[in-house]
């Protein structure tokens, strides 16, 4: 008897699983991944904004149309919190790419346009340090979108 009992509770247990699993498979995906935002959030030192501002213009932007040209990069843009409290990021800098492959593309193809952009990537790496007394990077998100299938 109970082992009757045992296995009509197995059989029953199987059954609503197997419905379960069912029932799940059964709704259709109706999303796709869509565009990858990167969102760079950094704190620009006192004294320091309108040079670091200068120093993106020459570089950071020239990367972003680049980027555009190329197709891989959609659209950027640098934006300011409105009032950060102390210790958190004051500029944020947003970068959208086509998809994920435009994000993580070849090391070599990166070094390449980068030392196109600044001559030399031993010329790339004095602008990065000359970065650091300018500003700290907080933190970065990277997000992946997801589009609704029409």
């Amino acid at each position: 008897m109970k082992f009757r009992l045992g296995l009509t509770a197995g059989a029953m247990a199987l059954a609503v699983l197997s419905a379960g699993t069912a029932g799940a498979q059964a709704v259709p995906r109706n999303w796709e991944r869509g565009p990858v935002t990167m969102i760079q959030q950094i704190e620009v030192k006192p004294g320091q904004f309108n040079a670091y501002m200068q120093d993106l213009a020459k570089g950071w932007r020239m990367q972003m149309e680049e980027g555009k040209r190329a197709g891989a990069i959609l659209a950027y843009s640098i934006e300011q919190p409105v009032d950060p409290r102390a210790g958190e990021p004051n500029l944020v800098l947003v970068t959208v790419f086509k998809d994920m492959a435009s994000v993580n593309r070849p090391l070599a193809e990166g070094e390449k346009s980068t030392a196109a952009l600044y001559g030399s990537l031993d010329q790339a790496h004095d602008m990065q340090m000359k970065r650091e007394s300018m500003r700290t990077i907080k933190g970065s998100l990277l997000l992946q979108g997801i589009e609704f299938i029409k």
